[in-house]
């Protein structure tokens, strides 16, 4: 393993080959997902991560019912958790309704809590197994050739010595697994960061117990130390379940465009946390552990907005390619089916995988990521309005029918959802939002024509 064992000229000796078919970049549970299938298959893969597992992300931890069913599918195993099946949803009137959890065509009722040190690192771990090069280092550029094969060039990472030389790497298909802040889109030009939808996420482990799990929509108003509670929203909290008697608790926020307000999640959290002991969300809390846990955060890029997902050789996976669910900030099923989807397509598709790949992601992920994008945005530039019709729909009759339905459009199961109850009103939910969202676009386009390069060749590129 790269970066253990004594001092040395890390990577430049401890990498005896210097050429693979794939390069997988980073290896949470799309990189590792990605890496293992290419590799059960047969190909030379090479997974880089600047960090040594196992190690922290920050998240909700909340491993769904629609991942664990993927996973199942690829004959990935995953490790033991909470079971987390119906949730609550908390209105920022207080309305709080259930979203009841059921078995659909293509997922089960129960999900799992298992915290992502323990889940990124199995995954890792499968995916050494199945034949994966392990290299821990940090990607410091990505060139495409003119030949469409990729050079990528790793430094030392965190657990390097000082002044370890770089080295070079080819390879014929990469894939960024890198996270929100992609090395692998922006070197090749997949990503204007400018046209992203961002946020924000923060959470703390905290003794304690919670009944139901909880998701919060907030506006932050009733906040402790929210520092600006008028700009919160669209935001959201949430209370789960952790092994070892924790609760994982955290706050996220839409920031949209730029990548400034990421204050405004860390300064909410304390006070989230109280407006739950508060209200009775969270059993006995010890408030100087509670306190002085650590706090961990991290970006989210939400609704495939400003990405292309692919271009020849290079795929984007997970958060990389913005797969990040607008309305609720989950994103480890569309890490592991869009994986499953990359690794096909190189496979099957080797002249050009990206326009097989590019065309997965228009069917399965793109009416949901832009329909839930289109609420998200309005609920930034709209806020006091999203509120006013928040208050009206958790005040309709026929609640419980209307949450079954909200619960499964907003966690994106709709379409699977088979006979469960709600399952129709819920894709009625989609198909509307998906034709106000069609609207809004034509309407914009028409006003500011799109720029965003989505063909053009790499600025980087370079012949070889």
């Amino acid at each position: 393993m790269v970066g253990s064992g004594p001092p040395q000229d890390a990577l430049a000796s401890a990498i005896p080959k210097r050429s693979f078919d794939v390069i997988v970049v980073g290896s949470g549970p799309s990189g590792s997902v990605a890496a293992l299938l290419l590799a059960r298959s047969g190909l030379e893969v090479a997974l880089i991560d600047k960090a040594r597992f196992p190690r922290d992300k920050a998240c909700g931890d909340v491993i769904g019912p629609r991942a664990l069913r993927a996973l199942e599918r690829l004959k990935i195993t995953t490790p033991s958790g909470e079971p987390v099946a119906s949730m609550q949803l908390s209105f920022p009137n207080a309305t709080v309704v259930e979203l009841p959890s059921g078995t659909g065509l293509e997922f089960d009722g129960v999900g799992r809590s298992i915290p992502r040190r323990i889940f990124d690192h199995h995954l890792h771990e499968q995916a050494l197994a199945t034949g994966a090069f392990e290299i821990t280092a940090r990607v410091s550029s990505v060139v495409a050739q003119s030949d469409g094969s990729f050079v990528v060039e790793a430094e030392g990472g965190p657990t390097s010595p000082p002044g370890s030389s770089s080295i070079h790497l080819h390879c014929r298909y990469i894939i960024g697994a890198d996270g929100a802040n992609s090395k692998v889109a922006s070197d090749l030009v997949l990503t204007s960061p400018s046209e992203a939808l961002w946020g924000f996420a923060v959470r703390r482990y905290i003794p304690a117990t919670v009944g139901l799990p909880l998701i919060s929509l907030l506006d932050g108003a009733d906040l402790v130390n929210a520092g600006d509670p008028k700009r919160i929203f669209p935001g959201y909290g949430w209370a789960f379940p952790s092994p070892g008697g924790m609760v994982n608790v955290g706050v996220g926020v839409g920031v949209g465009g730029g990548r400034k307000g990421s204050s405004l999640a860390t300064n909410s959290l304390t006070g989230y946390i109280d407006k739950l002991c508060h209200e009775g969300n969270l059993g006995p809390v010890d408030g100087e552990h509670a306190s002085s846990s650590k706090q961990l955060g991290g970006w989210l890029k939400m609704g495939m907005a400003g990405t292309t997902g692919g271009r020849g050789g290079a795929l984007l996976v997970g958060d990389a390619a913005g797969l990040v669910n607008p309305l609720q900030g989950e994103g480890i099923a569309q890490a592991i089916e869009s994986a499953s989807a990359a690794a096909e397509a190189i496979l099957h598709a080797r002249s050009d995988p990206s326009v097989r790949y590019r065309d997965y992601l228009l069917q399965r992920h793109a009416p949901y990521q832009h329909g839930s994008a289109f609420l998200h945005r309005y609920a930034l530039t709209h806020e006091r309005r999203a509120l006013i019709i928040l208050g009206v729909l958790s005040g309709l009759p026929f609640q419980h029918a209307i949450a079954q339905a909200w619960g499964l459009y907003w966690n994106d199961l709709s379409d699977a959802a088979g006979p469960i109850p709600g399952a129709l009103l819920a894709r009625a939910m989609g198909r509307s939002i998906g034709l106000l969202h069609s609207i809004s676009s034509s309407y914009s386009r028409a006003r500011s024509p799109l720029t965003f390069p989505t063909s053009h060749p790499p600025r980087n590129h370079r012949k070889e």
